[in-house]
């Protein structure tokens, strides 16, 4: 009896230990299943320039330009590249700032200064934009009569004339900036001596 006691102690151990291999092949096999069924990589980030409007001043006169006249503004402006990839245009007359004020009626441009200024442009005529780089500008404008005390805004624009490749910009919402224009500046009273 005590050999059939002993035996069927060596079979249960026996079975035992191959449950426990059984079990740690199972798992071993499914954890190499999980790793080939787990999610597939993400796509690779789009590449694309990423075109706003950054910085805005107010000049009170214009280097190397005549006076500012009677209801002149001057805005000196920079177009700038946040995106990952190179901005690129055939023409100069593909992208523009605009400057224009609201109305009950809708926008209404003032004034219209192609960019990169002419200076900039390639001589095949062709733009570009790197990464993290800049345009500056200029627009001079003699505000209209309706465009006094309303709100005045800089857009960068892009044709759409049809015959245009399709606008290369990732992001359109920082193309436009409201324009804080200063007070004006007080009158110097003359000195009476």
């Amino acid at each position: 009896m005590r050999k059939l006691v002993i035996a069927c102690l060596v079979g249960v151990a026996f079975a035992a230990a191959a449950l426990d291999v059984g079990q740690a092949m199972a798992q071993n096999r499914g954890g190499q299943q999980d790793k080939q069924k787990g999610r597939p990589p993400p796509p690779p980030l789009r590449r694309c320039p990423d075109l706003g409007i950054g910085r805005y001043a107010f000049l009170t006169s214009v280097p190397g330009g005549a006076p500012l006249g009677q209801n002149e503004i001057a805005v000196r402006w920079d177009v700038h590249n946040d995106g990952n990839a190179s901005y690129e245009a055939s023409d100069r007359s593909e992208q523009s700032v605009v400057l224009e004020f609201t109305s009950p009626a809708g926008a209404r441009q003032v004034a219209t200064t192609a960019v990169p200024l002419a200076a900039e442009a390639t001589t095949e005529g062709s733009v570009r934009l790197a990464q993290g780089a800049s345009w500056n500008g200029l627009t001079r404008a003699q505000l209209p009569p309706e465009a006094r005390g309303r709100r005045l805004r800089l857009r960068l624009i892009y044709a759409a004339d049809g015959f245009s490749r399709p606008i290369n910009d990732c992001d359109l919402g920082n193309n436009t900036v409201d324009l804080t224009v200063p007070p004006p500046a007080p009158a110097v009273a003359p000195t009476g001596q």
